[in-house]
């Protein structure tokens, strides 16, 4: 869709204010009225005045090629390259003193104790 046709389904679509926005633009009502109708044509400083109204900036008029295009059309960036895969055997083993308790080796069993008088 050409960006004309966008601006004339936009003033279709505008019920109020239409008045207001041909006296802001700089043209009859009645002009506007027929464009957005399809019977008649604005010039192109005054679809970019429109489009910029509409978008609130964001978007403006190209005549050249008859489309709608982003006003503020930020460069490309490179995305680069990714962090490296993760490898488990690069990383260094952890050395450091272990805090908290630490296992205790179990001792050897004790022989029974005997007492004087007890049956075995």
């Amino acid at each position: 869709m050409s960006g004309t046709e966008t601006l004339r389904q936009v003033l279709v679509a505008r019920h109020m204010g239409r008045a207001s926005l041909a006296r802001d633009l700089g043209v009859s009502n009645e002009t506007l009225h027929a464009f957005a109708h399809g019977t008649g044509t604005l010039p192109p400083a005054v679809l970019e005045a429109l489009a910029i109204d509409w978008s609130g900036g964001s978007i403006i008029y190209d005549p050249a090629i008859d489309r709608l295009r982003p006003a503020h059309k930020a460069e490309p960036k490179s995305q680069g390259h990714g962090p490296a895969p993760f490898k488990r055997a690069a990383q260094p083993h952890d050395n450091s003193p272990r805090v908290g308790p630490q296992p205790v080796k179990p001792q050897a069993p004790q022989p029974k104790v005997k007492r004087p008088g007890w049956a075995e």
